[in-house]
């Protein structure tokens, strides 16, 4: 019985310390800090299922950083708190390359087929011009959805 709890005890132990040093050497100096969790790569997989968006406000409120990285297994979040910093990262769009996101969440949701998820995945950053799925659906959506009168009639549709 003890040498079973010594072997679990010690299988947790080393995991966590793999996990620790994962984190440490795979941060690049250049990245927002990375927020240091109970159990790194886990435990905000957790918070995220248990506290849904109220996860990034508890965080926001808990460590006050203008912007961090939030460290999850196989990718990093980049969590913006502050206003200032929202507007320069919106700024550099093409740098930080929001618009292929969209594209494979856009994807992963939907189930493409293989044909449809090679259409939605050209030129998503506009490299090639201003065409493409991702880049003309979004000029054609935005206008409908911004504050005004067309947002007012599809909200009263919506709620009738």
């Amino acid at each position: 019985m003890s040498l079973s709890y010594t072997y679990i005890v010690g299988a947790i132990a080393g995991t966590y310390s793999f996990f620790r040093l994962l984190l440490f050497w795979t941060q690049d100096r250049r990245e927002p800090e990375a927020l240091v969790t109970w159990f790194p790569f886990i435990c905000p997989v957790i918070g995220m299922s248990r506290h849904k968006t109220n996860f990034y406000v508890m965080l926001r409120d808990r460590y006050n950083l203008p912007i961090y990285t939030l460290r999850m297994p196989g990718s990093r979040l980049y969590i913006v708190n502050s206003s200032r910093l929202i507007t320069e990262v919106q700024r550099h769009h093409k740098a930080l390359a929001f618009m292929p996101l969209v594209a494979k969440a856009s994807v992963t949701v939907s189930r493409f087929s293989k044909v449809a998820a090679d259409i939605i995945n050209t030129n998503t950053n506009g490299e090639e011009g201003n065409w493409g799925c991702v880049m003309t659906f979004h000029d054609a959506i935005q206008p409908t959805l911004a504050p005004g009168k067309q947002l007012d009639a599809m909200n009263r549709v919506m709620l009738a």
